[in-house]
């Protein structure tokens, strides 16, 4: 789970919020405002608390884009394509669809002026790439080159 927000617009998105409370708290002590959930695959340690998240935001949940491309995800909005690009604020967010751990799995580069971070769900780890639960070892290999493509600095 991660939060980022914009420092000038205070709008912020979350990523895998799979228990929610504690950021829907952040939120609301920070005045930010949440406009987009950034949704890696649809396991449950990812995508599990997208409802409460829902939930817990009450009024405002109308007008939070959910995004990922499996249709199975919970409380999804907003089905997303490679290489597109969502605005939180002035933060530009990249959406990398990286299959093999889940088919609809989906990485988040996220760029800020001059600086950039990647969140990899299950694709990738510090030590490895995540199992093949619905995917090839050539679509694992597509990704993980996807992701080597992209700055060494990321």
């Amino acid at each position: 789970m991660y939060l980022i927000s914009d420092e000038k617009t205070l709008e912020c998105a979350l990523v895998d919020p799979a228990e929610p409370d504690k950021l829907v708290e952040v939120i609301r002590t920070e005045g930010l405002k949440l406009t987009t959930v950034l949704t890696t695959h649809h396991h449950g340690d990812h995508a599990g608390g997208n409802n409460r998240l829902l939930r817990l935001m009450g009024a405002a949940n109308g007008r939070i884009k959910v995004t990922g491309a499996d249709p199975s995800l919970q409380g999804l909005n907003y089905r997303v394509k490679d290489n597109e690009k969502i605005k939180i604020g002035d933060i530009e967010v990249t959406c990398l669809l990286t299959p093999c751990h889940t088919a609809g799995h989906v990485c988040y580069l996220v760029t800020d002026g001059h600086e950039q971070a990647v969140f990899t769900g299950d694709t990738l780890f510090s030590a490895g790439c995540g199992l093949f639960f619905e995917g090839t070892a050539a679509q694992m290999q597509s990704s993980l080159k996807k992701l080597a493509q992209l700055d060494p600095k990321t």
